[in-house]
């Protein structure tokens, strides 16, 4: 990955490269992220990317100068097939080598078939709500990327103050399931344990805020619509 900084009319400066070892990278101000920005037109958390089937999906993480896709940087003989970003007043170009990872976790990458996994959601409703209106509600995420949080710019919305914004996504691959902690302010844990990713698989209790959920497949005979 080759991140540029700005200068005078535009143009842009190659500023360093980096290799992030996952298959995703966050943006943004805040020493947490994967990829640390420093001007004051970036927010805390900025942009999130997510290579997928030979792709890099970009999202943008309610920012205050926003995320541009498709912008023309200098040629730096990186080859084709690289995608070039605008993180606020920043350059970046995710190359395809530059996902790469160490954990020995698959690649995101297409899934051969729909999705046969489901969330059960258990306190979905308004907290306060009468006990009663407590139905557990089912989601099939049918996107290669689903974005969760308090955000209207997610598929997945959860109204509680123990959400971030964005907080974390569900990403569908060949392998699985999976879901990133998009480092939220409270975490995401998998059968009780915090974690920043893990694959999802049939009776795991996900928990993301104060919100609790079962993970269900086709193999679990339920979850049908």
């Amino acid at each position: 990955m080759e991140v540029w900084e700005p200068e005078e009319k535009g143009r842009f400066r190659l500023s360093h490269r980096v290799t992030v070892n996952q298959p995703w990278v966050v943006f943004g101000r805040s020493r947490r992220c994967d990829v640390p920005l420093s001007q004051p037109t970036i927010s805390a958390r900025h942009a999130y990317v997510q290579a997928w089937s030979g792709r890099a999906l970009c999202y943008d993480l309610d920012s205050r100068s926003g995320t541009q896709r498709d912008v023309l940087l200098p040629s730096s003989g990186s080859g084709p097939g690289a995608a070039e970003l605008a993180i606020g007043r920043y350059g970046a170009r995710i190359l395809a080598h530059s996902t790469g990872h160490s954990t020995g976790e698959p690649t995101p990458g297409i899934a051969r078939e729909p999705s046969s996994f489901w969330l059960e959601f258990f306190n979905r409703t308004p907290a306060g709500a009468p006990a009663q209106e407590e139905q557990p509600q089912i989601y099939r995420p049918t996107r290669a990327v689903t974005l969760i949080g308090r955000s209207p710019a997610c598929r997945i919305q959860l109204q509680s103050r123990s959400i971030s914004r964005i907080h974390c996504s569900l990403v569908q691959t060949a392998s699985g399931v999976w879901i990133v902690d998009l480092l939220s302010r409270t975490g995401v844990r998998v059968n009780g344990r915090l974690v920043e990713f893990a694959r999802l698989n049939d009776g795991d209790h996900l928990q993301i805020g104060r919100f609790e959920m079962n993970c269900l497949t086709e193999s679990s005979g339920e979850g049908s619509m």
